[in-house]
């Protein structure tokens, strides 16, 4: 298969040498090769920046940015921290929360590779609900870590952070 393209440009290897020997080929296939270097350069970006991302803040009140007392707690994680969202379908509202506590949560999972989010829907899962003592409210926040749990109502980075200290203390 190989075979007939190279006894091709044997038999008419004066034709291929003056193709090659052209001004015209030899700018035509530097443009080629530097256009495979540049893509290959963004293949290699791309990935690199899939693989490690990095978020910046660049906000005048910093609004995106978790407290430092949060991110030194988040670097002391020795093992995964559970962090489940008890939420319950056709309630007012349920979507807004969700997307708000993800956009919160996502600051964890930057600052830490041990923060596990799980989402539960109380209908669906009565036994996790009953296992941590959720009542059929809107929406709560269970912390699981290393076997102690801590329950918050309100979702914000204070309470959190809060319910955060609280299970990682011994």
């Amino acid at each position: 298969f190989l075979g007939l393209p190279a006894g091709a440009i044997y038999v008419d290897r004066v034709s291929t040498k003056d193709l090659l020997s052209m001004r015209t080929t030899k700018k035509g296939m530097s443009m080629g090769a530097m256009l495979g270097m540049v893509l290959l350069l963004l293949i290699a970006v791309n990935f690199i920046g899939a693989r490690k991302y990095k978020t910046w803040d660049l906000s005048l009140g910093q609004v995106n940015t978790l407290s430092d007392q949060s991110v030194r707690l988040l670097q002391s994680l020795k093992s995964d921290l559970r962090v489940i969202y008890f939420y319950k379908d056709g309630t007012e509202g349920v979507d807004q929360n969700r997307r708000a506590f993800i956009e919160l949560i996502r600051k964890y999972e930057d600052k830490s590779p041990h923060v596990k989010l799980e989402f539960v829907e109380v209908n669906r899962r009565p036994d996790l609900t009953e296992k941590y003592n959720i009542n059929q409210g809107t929406q709560a926040v269970l912390l699981d870590y290393q076997g102690r749990t801590n329950l918050v109502e309100k979702i914000n980075e204070q309470e959190i952070t809060g319910a955060l200290v609280k299970v990682t203390r011994e």
